[in-house]
């Protein structure tokens, strides 16, 4: 039986009432803040990768030119004297420590953007999942900072803009809102937040599209040509920012008939939806495919590899099932959070606990408020899989030499995208919903968990060495 917030003790019935989104900005902004400024500059995935990227993207530039056979941009030579200033050796060394007065000296340098040379294009990534960093190098850019000021502006901006879309998801979703909010809050997802990854536009997206697809979903009237406008953006945005996501566009099936004024404008929008998340990625595939650029490992071979799954698919079935078998511990340490350069765990109660957390509010979240029934759940199920299954695949092919016998390069942070619609999908269907003490009890653990995340990372970069 559902417990009124009246039941509650005075000074917990208003926190416990609150819906995800204000969960959300209460935890994600200061915890977000928090990783964002405390992390090192250049201390989080190939970041100053991205950092290059994001400054071209912010000057217009959002492709390549092809230089020495090499699709290149041209970079700041401030940048590449950057790791050298603020302290090599950081990575994958966790007894070591960075010297924030290295930082200080960076901080009080010029602005320095000339003299350029060219490098090689730093990320293939469709610019589109840069926007919000080249936002803040921009700004950064404006202001005359040094470029070492430009990796914390990015950073910033890529978390406000996380946050921004991540509430409207949440505010759109009919039900599974306390599932949605525990993804977006596990330690990886916000570090990443935090960060000048791509993978925060991207988690972004796929939490947009999830918000919209299972509002469209749920009873109601016809839609509106902007509710399905709505729906072909996300989509077309999803699948540019990673291909591999655009299978979970799938969802769009979930859509009932009723909510289409004719069998006619459903087949329409359905249609304009699988174009939508499907033809811009392949169109900057293309482009990127046109650029000529060298493989990313040794031995890798894109269309060997393609060539090679399609005349032996129980072979890439075996490699799958192997890969699965041997990575899943490290993938599910990759998805709750390993912060830093890959280097900085938390404890082992953690990687143990939030898994059983985040199952615990799927089985509960949702109830009869949820659309997905039926066969929408085993949808709902199939489309995660796909998505899967399809950025291994992507993996694959682009990452592992012909025939590899397991995958290489995948993380368990690129299963964040297809993680919430996965958990949704498991919903007790007539449950009555979370009751708000055990949503409390649920936002309690998030919160202890980045608390421990936060202060393991200080530890890491700026406590007594080890």
């Amino acid at each position: 039986m559902p417990v009124s917030a009246h039941a509650l003790p005075r000074g917990l019935s208003t926190a416990a009432a609150w819906p995800a989104r204000r969960w959300l900005v209460a935890l994600g902004v200061p915890f977000g803040l928090a990783f964002a400024l405390l992390t090192p500059p250049l201390q989080t995935p190939d970041e100053l990768a991205h950092l290059a990227r994001a400054l071209a993207v912010s000057e217009g530039a959002f492709g390549a030119e092809v230089v020495d056979g090499r699709p290149s941009i041209r970079v700041p030579q401030s940048f590449a004297a950057l790791p050298a200033r603020l302290g090599r050796g950081l990575q994958l060394h966790a007894e070591r420590r960075q010297d924030p007065r290295r930082i200080a000296r960076e901080l009080a340098r010029p602005q320095a953007l000339e003299p350029r040379a060219w490098r090689p294009l730093p990320s293939l990534y469709s610019p589109l999942v840069y926007v919000p960093q080249a936002a803040g190098v921009a700004l950064a850019r404006g202001l005359g900072l040094p470029v070492v000021a430009f990796v914390y502006a990015g950073r910033l901006a890529n978390l406000a803009v996380f946050l921004a879309a991540t509430w409207l998801a949440l505010r759109l979703l009919p039900a599974h809102a306390t599932t949605l909010a525990l993804v977006a809050l596990l330690p990886m997802t916000l570090f990443l937040a935090g960060s000048l990854a791509a993978d925060a536009p991207t988690n972004a997206l796929a939490f947009l599209w999830l918000g919209l697809v299972l509002r469209a979903a749920a009873a109601g009237a016809p839609l509106r040509p902007f509710e399905g406008a709505a729906l072909a953006a996300a989509a077309a945005a999803l699948g540019l920012a990673k291909s591999g996501y655009a299978v979970l566009a799938a969802m769009a099936l979930a859509v009932p008939a009723a909510r289409f004024a004719s069998a006619s404008r459903r087949a329409a929008w359905l249609a304009a939806w699988a174009a939508a998340a499907l033809v811009p990625g392949l169109l900057w595939s293309a482009y990127v495919a046109s650029l000529e650029p060298p493989a990313l490992v040794p031995g890798a071979d894109p269309g060997a590899q393609a060539r090679w799954i399609a005349e032996h698919p129980a072979g890439f079935a075996a490699v799958v099932l192997d890969t699965l078998a041997a990575a899943r511990g490290l993938w599910g340490a990759t998805f709750v959070g390993v912060l830093g350069h890959a280097d900085t765990w938390l404890p082992r109660w953690i990687y143990v606990l939030y898994p059983l957390v985040l199952l615990a509010a799927a089985l509960v979240d949702g109830g009869k408020a949820s659309p997905l029934r039926g066969a929408r759940r085993a949808l709902a199920l199939a489309a995660a899989a796909a998505a899967a299954l399809s950025m291994l695949t992507l993996a694959y092919v682009g990452w592992n030499a012909v025939g590899s016998s397991r995958i290489q390069g995948v993380q368990g942070r690129y299963f964040t995208p297809l993680a919430p619609l996965a958990l949704a999908a498991l919903h007790a269907p007539r449950a009555a919903g979370i009751e708000p003490r055990a949503r409390l009890a649920f936002v309690a653990f998030a919160a202890l968990a980045l608390a421990v995340a936060v202060g393991r990372l200080f530890a890491r970069y700026y406590g007594p060495p080890s």
